[in-house]
């Protein structure tokens, strides 16, 4: 294939020739391999996209990477799980995904933070006053500590059956569906509200 080539055999005036020449140039420089141009897109835009992102894995992946082999496995299995799992759309998965159960857990997170904030301000105007007077009394335009524990308990109730509702609907889709990673920030949120709740509780008993 590396043969010099012979210019005095070349004839111009030869068309066989011409042709024979072009072969020969296109031969050499044709380069056969896989090309992310080749992929033709699908219908849904998020599965041609997770298809050209698989492929270019494949390109780019050593052939004796267990890690890579492994994370692409689990990926996969990951996307089957999710597609095979078909959830029936009951009335209660209906009521939660609906826009009334979306409107009150928006409105209820508003609410909580107006609250924290009254909260924080009746603890700045406590503390000021020990300093100034050296007792804890508040004043009447504040709340007491029994009514911001109340409300703090329906906060935390109302956030915990929100979240299991959420989770009994969406099952495994919770764990490991698209957002994931907002669940367990809500999951993370709902535990710290219980737990202060539990230090308070253990302090307003004595």
């Amino acid at each position: 294939d590396n043969e010099p080539f012979d210019l005095t055999s070349f004839d111009l005036s030869d068309p066989s020739s011409r042709q024979s020449g072009q072969t020969n140039r296109n031969r050499n420089t044709t380069r056969p391999g896989r090309r992310l141009s080749n992929f033709k897109s699908e219908a849904n835009p998020k599965d041609a996209t997770r298809a050209a992102y698989e492929q270019a894995l494949t390109m780019v992946q050593p052939s004796g990477s267990p890690m890579m082999m492994w994370t692409t496995q689990l990926i996969e299995a990951r996307r089957d799980y999710l597609r095979s799992n078909v959830r029936n759309f009951s009335c209660l998965q209906s009521f939660v995904h609906g826009k009334i159960f979306t409107s009150v857990s928006a409105a209820m997170i508003l609410s909580n933070a107006v609250f924290i904030g009254i909260a924080s301000d009746r603890e700045v105007k406590v503390a000021i006053a020990n300093t100034r007077h050296g007792t804890g009394e508040t004043t009447p335009s504040t709340m007491s500590a029994d009514t911001l524990f109340a409300v703090d308990v329906f906060f935390a109730t109302a956030f915990t059956l929100e979240l299991l509702l959420r989770t009994a609907v969406l099952r495994s889709h919770f764990w490991i569906g698209a957002e994931w990673r907002w669940n367990m920030l809500d999951v993370l949120v709902v535990a710290a509200a219980l737990v202060e709740l539990m230090v308070q509780g253990g302090d307003w008993e004595r």
